[in-house]
């Protein structure tokens, strides 16, 4: 097990992130609210890669969505984004994934943005996980998709992004 603590100086949180899009087989991260979006580079053999992020409150950015938009396009036939646009109370801040035969979770309070690597106080933990625990979270992230609805430009052209400052 791997704990972060924040802030770091030396951005474990997000090196952490970066090594696990960088090798992962498969990855699905889930995050509240997007603020950012850094430009994850996959691995070669990676399969799929999808993004789910919040809507609640107007808190994700706009510009954030147009990015990963970007991303998607990048890899195309890989990367997945969606908003959980049909669920009011959308939370997690979850990173899990494959890569080879063994799995990962990063769990813990950081959303997806650029604060939370760098200066937010923020308690994290990533640990190995089995695959029957694997199994269990992509069969929660299933439902989770079912009431989602996959990011387009028209999407975003319509959300109501919250004049507040984080």
């Amino acid at each position: 097990m791997t704990l972060y603590l924040h802030p770091d100086p030396q951005g474990s949180l997000a090196a952490a992130y970066v090594e696990a899009f960088k090798t992962a087989d498969e990855i699905y991260a889930l995050s509240a609210y997007l603020r950012d979006w850094k430009d994850f580079e996959l691995a070669s053999e990676c399969e799929n890669a999808t993004l789910i992020v919040g809507k609640d409150f107007g808190i994700t950015c706009k510009q954030a969505l147009i990015d990963a938009l970007a991303w998607r396009q990048a890899n195309q036939g890989i990367a997945h984004v969606y908003v959980a646009a049909n669920i009011d109370g959308f939370h997690p801040k979850i990173v899990a994934w494959r890569c080879d035969d063994t799995c990962y979770l990063i769990v813990g309070s950081s959303n997806l943005t650029v604060a939370a690597f760098e200066s937010n106080y923020e308690a994290n933990i990533r640990i190995k996980i089995s695959e029957a625990k694997y199994q269990q979270i992509t069969e929660w992230i299933a439902d989770i998709l079912g009431r989602s609805i996959t990011l387009d430009r028209a999407w975003i052209s319509a959300y109501e992004e919250a004049k507040i400052r984080l």
